[in-house]
């Protein structure tokens, strides 16, 4: 990630958002990039809940990504 504008943490995860709108879910273990989520316009911030679902402020809304990869 080239410059990172946001950051979260859980015991297993850490989510880190770049200036360019990209998400990325790092092994909190051993720091391997373990999915990229890219152009996600107006990301300002990502909380990963304990589903594993992904909850996203973006645009002005919340979002919650869930964990099979659909929105809803």
């Amino acid at each position: 990630i080239g410059y990172p504008t946001g950051v979260s943490a859980n015991d297993k995860h850490v989510l880190a958002i770049s200036s360019n709108g990209t998400l990325q879910k790092y092994a909190r273990r051993d720091g391997k990039l373990l999915k990229e989520w890219p152009n996600l316009r107006g990301l300002t911030g990502a909380v990963e809940l304990p589903s594993g679902d992904l909850l996203l402020a973006q645009s002005g809304a919340l979002v919650r990504v869930e964990a099979n990869n659909g929105r809803t």
